[in-house]
C-alpha cells in the first residue's frame, strides 16, 4: 500500500505561510516525498512518479486555491508548476533535459514570467527525443484510437534538429489514421496532415508569430484565444466580445479554414464565466447561421476586407461583415446569378449582373449588426 503524507504537509506549509510558500513548497514536498512508495509498471515512460505524484499535485492545488495561488501542471519536463502571484516554482522532474529553476532568483524577480536564463540550453538532446518519442508510443500503443496529436511548436529551439520524419514515421506506422499538427509557423513538413495558425488567419501576421509562415497545401487550422493567455490568469480582464469572436469563426471559413478557440480552466477544473458566457451567445448565434458555417468551404469571392463568403453545393453564402454603403460589388463574372436572398427571413434582394460581375443593394431592414448574410442562387 502507498501512504501519503505529504498532502497534509502541504497544506500546513500553505494554509501558515501563504506569503512563504514559494521559498518553503519545493523543500517541503521533498522532505515528505519518501512517504510516497514509487510504482513502476512495466514498459511505462513517465516523468513522475506514477499515479502519486498526480494525487499530491491534486492536494497542492486544492490547497492553493483558497490562498489566491494558481496551480497547474505545465509540462516540458516539469512534474507540476505553482505560480503564486508573485514569484515562480517547479517539482523536480526526470525529465532528462529538465528545467534547472533557480526558485530564489525568480522570488526575487517578483513577476509571474521566468527570469532570463530560466530554461538552460544544455542538455542531452537527442536523449530528450528519444525520451519524447517513448512517450509518444506508448501512448499510441496502450490507450487506444488516437484521433491526432498536437504538437505545440519549436519555439524554444527553432533551429535545433528534431527529427521530425523519424517522430511522424512512428505516429503513422503506429496508428496510420492519427492527424499529425505542428504548430511551427513555417511551411508544413513531410508527414504533417494540417497546417496551424496561431493567433492569425493564414495570410496574417498581426501577433508577430507568423512573420515566416507561408500557406501550404494541407488543410488550414486557426486557433486563437478569448482572453490574451492561453492558459488561465486570475488577473485577467481584456476579454474579446462576442462580436469579434463570431467574426473571426466566419473570416476562417470564408479563408477555407478551421476555428479552434481556446480554453484555460481554473485550477478547480471549472471555467470561467466570462469564457461561458461568450461560447453560449456563440452557440446562439450559430443555431440561427451555423448552416452557412457548418459543412462549407470557402466560396468564390476571396477575401475582402468588408467580409468573406463560404459555399455549399450550388448555394453561396455572402458574409457581409463590415460594409456600410448600400451597394455593394461582387467579382462574379463567371457565374450566371439567377437569385439574391437574404439568409435571414429570406428577403429578395436586389441586383444588377454585367460582365464585371455582380451590383447588390442591401436594404437597411436585412443588415444584422455580427453579420450580414446574402445568399447567392444561380450557376456557373
Amino acid at each position: 500500500m502507498t501512504t501519503f503524507a505529504a498532502p497534509q504537509k502541504v497544506m500546513e506549509v500553505v494554509g501558515s505561510r501563504p506569503d512563504g510558500f514559494i521559498q518553503t513548497f519545493g523543500e517541503e514536498v521533498m522532505k515528505e516525498s519518501h512517504h510516497i512508495q514509487e510504482r513502476r509498471l512495466p514498459g511505462r515512460v513517465r516523468t513522475h512518479q506514477d499515479l502519486e505524484w498526480g494525487q499530491l499535485l491534486f492536494h497542492v492545488t486544492q490547497a492553493a486555491v483558497p490562498e489566491g495561488l494558481d496551480a497547474a501542471d505545465h509540462g516540458r519536463g516539469s512534474a507540476g508548476t505553482v505560480l503564486p502571484a508573485r514569484g515562480i516554482t517547479s517539482l523536480p522532474s526526470r525529465n532528462p533535459f529538465r528545467r534547472a529553476p533557480r526558485i530564489a532568483e525568480a522570488r526575487r524577480s517578483m513577476v509571474r514570467q521566468p527570469p532570463p536564463g530560466f530554461r538552460p540550453v544544455p542538455g542531452e538532446w537527442y536523449r530528450y527525443l528519444d525520451y519524447m518519442d517513448g512517450q509518444l508510443r506508448e501512448l499510441l500503443t496502450n490507450y487506444g484510437e488516437i484521433a491526432g496529436i498536437w504538437f505545440d511548436g519549436w519555439w524554444d529551439r527553432p533551429k535545433a534538429d528534431w527529427r521530425l520524419h523519424k517522430t511522424y514515421k512512428m505516429i503513422h506506422d503506429l496508428q496510420p489514421q492519427t492527424l499529425i499538427c505542428c504548430n511551427h509557423h513555417v511551411l508544413p513538413f513531410p508527414g504533417e496532415d494540417y497546417q496551424a495558425f496561431e493567433k492569425d488567419l493564414p495570410g496574417e501576421n498581426t501577433a508577430g508569430f507568423n512573420k515566416d509562415a507561408r500557406i501550404g497545401d494541407l488543410p488550414l487550422e486557426y486557433c486563437d484565444t478569448i482572453s490574451k493567455s492561453w492558459g488561465y490568469d486570475a488577473n485577467e480582464k481584456d476579454f474579446k466580445t462576442v462580436e469579434y469572436l463570431i467574426q473571426r469563426m466566419v473570416k476562417a471559413a470564408g479563408r477555407n479554414c478551421n476555428f479552434v478557440l481556446n480554453v484555460g480552466p481554473k485550477p478547480d477544473g471549472t471555467i470561467q464565466d466570462e469564457f461561458v458566457e461568450r461560447f453560449a451567445k456563440i452557440g446562439e448565434w450559430m443555431k440561427a447561421n451555423g448552416e452557412t458555417i457548418h459543412g462549407t468551404r470557402g466560396g468564390p469571392i476571396p477575401p475582402r476586407p468588408w467580409g468573406v463568403s463560404t459555399q455549399k453545393g450550388d448555394r453561396v453564402f455572402v458574409h457581409v461583415l463590415d460594409w456600410p454603403y448600400a451597394e455593394l460589388a461582387l467579382p462574379l463574372a463567371d457565374r450566371k446569378v439567377t437569385r439574391i436572398r437574404s439568409f435571414r427571413g429570406g428577403k429578395e434582394i436586389p441586383f444588377r449582373q454585367s460582365e464585371l460581375g455582380v451590383l447588390v443593394t442591401i436594404p437597411d431592414e436585412v443588415r444584422e449588426k455580427v453579420d450580414t448574410i446574402l445568399v447567392i442562387e444561380g450557376e456557373k
